[in-house]
Order: structure tokens, then C-alpha cells, then sequence
């Protein structure tokens, strides 16, 4: 790996500790064919992304060629009474990748916490004026929050939290799923947490089909964490069709409905309307009720794994599912069978974990991902399943 300017470090004392630690700005202007990207994060830290390859190019899967010709699946376009939106210009599939992104600025929260304000707005701004043209304006035209300085009126509503390395908590900026400019409403912004161990750093956009969504509900996102380390999948909860609107839940939709509105009004600066916040009464008490039990089923069910009991683990998995799909917002397959394949295999049920582990492996082919770690852990632990039901005949 070549930087495209010399590193600007900066020698770190965290408070309450006797220990000290570099933080450097790393630019490559090459990363993704000319994207590039700014890494402002300890040297202990850049290396090891370095050694795992975190920033090597790597040729696009098949699915990347299909999907650039079928044409853009989105364009941003003004919406009556709402500032800008993100809306569908083709009828977009079940499973179909919509947005690939890289990010223009990566952070270090450490970085954040220990340097001095004005030290820290320096180097952050010019982390943003290193990288190339295009993507540089890309960031300065982002929607602005409203702190006093620049750079920090850019990064807070802009900004996600991403994983990297070993577990070490950064920031980034995603310019392409980020804050549109002057849209505090149908902002399409990428949450969650995207974790490199290894492979390249990219965030990705799906859709997935969700049958029986409300007409009056926006075709909502989930975030999956690639356990494997790369990706984010933004998983949308319905096929969307040309001219539909794109919209994303900022906020985990088991919070309470007054916690989401607190919570985007304080981070986001904005009121939202969306009819799972702003629906009848009735309506809004019992789809929260479905999601307290949803998120209890979900503790109790993590309990009882941990525990050995993989039979009841089982049983209240199966329920999870009827509960999501009765508030409409139901888990991403792939995951769910091989959630299941695995708890049958240790429940010893072979029958059972061989049938959703084959489901899970064609919930991941049918997906076509970007990050085939997924597809590649089913498919080993399919065969692993196999070689089993060969040895016990």
C-alpha cells in the first residue's frame, strides 16, 4: 500500500492513562479506481488494515456488471414539501444490490476524544481537502448540521459508526448513502456497523422483498453487519417500484415511538411524519407492543443457546418469525435459516440442519453478494453437515 501524501501524525497522551499513541492522516487518492479515501486513525491500527488487505481492489462480481446494466436503480429528485428525495427510477428486485459506497473519511473515535479541538478540525479538514476532486466536493456539498465550525457542521449528521480492525471504533463518511444536502426528511443515510478483519471496505444497498407491506408505509432499510468482516447490507424491506420514494428507519424500530422522535429531533434535527411514528393510536400501541415481545423473545432466546437448551431455542426462533411478519417487519432470511441450521445441528436434529442450511446457501446465492464470506460459511458448513450424515450411514 502507497499513500498519496505524506502521513500527518499527531503524538496522543489519553487522559487517566500513562500510555501514548500516534494518530496519523493516511490518503490514498487511487483507492477504488480513483475514489479515494482518508484514514485518520493510530498507525498500530493502519497497519493491520494494511495487512489484511482492507484496501486492495478487487475485481466486481458478476452481480456489479448485471446491475450497471440495468441502468441506475434510484436518482435524487425534489419531493413536493419535502426538500429532496431518494426515489426509485426502475422497478427494483427482490434481492437486487442498488448502491455500492466506499468511504471518503474514515475516523478514529480515540482520535475524536484526545486531540484538541482545533488541532483536530485542522487535520479532519485536511483529510477532506487530500482526496480527489470529485469525491472531495461530494463531502463539502453534504447536508450541514448545525455546529460552528465547518467540518464539524459536515461530520455529525453525516457520519457513521464503523468497526475496523480489531473491533477499534471509527467514523465515516459514506458521500453517496450519506446526507443529501438541505434535506432534513427523506435523507437515505446508511446506519449501522461495517466491521473489516479482512477484505476490502465497502458498503452496500439491497433490496428484499417483504410481502403484505402496508401501502402507506416507505419502503424501509435494516442493517446486517457482515460478520466477516467488510460490509454493511442495507436490506430494504420492500420491492419498490419506478417513481416510488426510498426511505430508511434512522432508529432500531423496536424503540418506542416517542424515544424515535426524541432521538431524531436531538441527533437528526428533524420531526418525523412517517406513518410509523405519526399512525393511530391503536395502531402505533400495537405494532410497539409486537416489538417489546419480539425484542424479549429475542433475549430469551440467546439465554437458552447459552445455556444448552436448544430445543426451546428452536421453538421460540419459529415464533420469532410469526411475531416479525405480524408487525411487518420480518428478519433477513439467509440469516434466519442459518440461525436455525445451526441450532438444529447443535440440538443434533442432522435432518433439520441440513434442510435450512441448504435454504440459508440459496438465500445467499439468490442475494448474489459483493461479500461472498456469507455464501462461502454456508456452503462449508453444509458440506461439514454432509460429510456427517455420510459417516452415521
Amino acid at each position: 500500500m502507497t499513500w498519496s501524501f505524506s502521513p500527518s501524525c499527531v503524538q496522543q497522551t489519553p487522559k487517566n492513562t500513562n500510555s501514548t499513541r500516534i494518530d496519523c492522516l493516511f490518503t490514498s487518492t487511487e483507492f477504488r479506481n480513483g475514489h479515494g479515501t482518508s484514514l485518520v486513525t493510530s498507525t498500530t491500527i493502519a497497519s493491520n488494515l494494511i495487512g489484511m488487505d482492507a484496501f486492495v481492489d478487487k475485481p466486481n462480481p458478476p452481480v456489479a456488471v448485471r446491475r450497471e446494466l440495468s441502468g441506475p436503480a434510484y436518482e435524487v429528485r425534489p419531493v413536493p414539501g419535502k426538500g429532496q428525495g431518494v426515489v426509485a427510477t426502475r422497478r427494483i428486485r427482490a434481492g437486487e444490490i442498488i448502491m455500492v459506497d466506499v468511504p471518503a473519511v474514515l475516523i478514529q473515535i480515540a482520535f475524536l476524544a484526545d486531540t484538541k479541538p482545533h488541532h483536530r478540525r485542522r487535520l479532519l479538514k485536511k483529510a477532506i481537502n487530500q482526496l480527489p476532486e470529485e469525491t472531495r466536493n461530494k463531502v463539502y456539498q453534504l447536508h450541514r448540521g448545525s455546529a460552528k465550525y465547518e467540518i464539524d457542521a459536515i461530520l455529525g449528521p453525516n457520519s457513521n459508526t464503523v468497526m475496523l480492525a480489531d473491533s477499534e471504533v471509527h467514523v465515516g463518511v459514506f458521500p453517496e448513502v450519506a446526507v443529501y444536502r438541505d434535506d432534513p426528511w427523506l435523507r437515505l443515510k446508511s446506519i449501522g456497523l461495517m466491521h473489516s478483519d479482512r477484505g476490502s471496505i465497502t458498503r452496500v444497498v439491497r433490496s428484499e422483498f417483504q410481502k403484505n407491506m402496508p401501502a402507506s408505509h416507505p419502503a424501509l432499510y435494516h442493517s446486517k453487519r457482515s460478520d466477516s468482516g467488510q460490509r454493511v447490507l442495507q436490506i430494504l424491506r420492500a420491492k419498490v417500484d419506478d417513481g416510488n420514494q426510498i426511505l430508511i428507519s434512522y432508529v432500531p424500530l423496536e424503540t418506542p415511538a416517542e424515544q424515535r422522535r426524541r432521538y431524531l429531533k436531538d441527533n437528526w434535527e428533524f420531526e418525523c411524519t412517517c406513518s410509523l411514528c405519526r399512525g393511530p393510536v391503536d395502531d402505533l400501541e400495537d405494532s410497539e407492543s409486537w416489538r417489546r415481545k419480539t425484542k424479549s423473545l429475542k433475549e430469551t432466546i440467546a439465554d437458552a443457546k447459552s445455556s444448552g437448551y436448544y430445543k426451546d431455542a428452536i421453538v421460540m426462533t419459529e415464533e420469532l418469525l410469526l411475531f416479525s411478519e405480524w408487525d411487518k417487519v420480518p428478519p433477513f432470511m439467509p440469516d434466519y435459516h442459518d440461525t436455525l441450521a445451526h441450532l438444529n445441528y447443535l440440538d443434533g436434529n442432522m435432518a433439520n440442519a441440513t434442510r435450512y442450511a441448504r435454504m440459508a446457501m440459496d438465500g445467499w446465492v439468490k442475494l448474489g453478494s459483493v461479500d461472498d464470506v456469507d455464501l462461502e460459511n454456508a456452503r462449508v458448513f453444509l458440506e461439514h453437515l454432509a460429510r456427517l450424515n455420510t459417516a452415521a450411514t
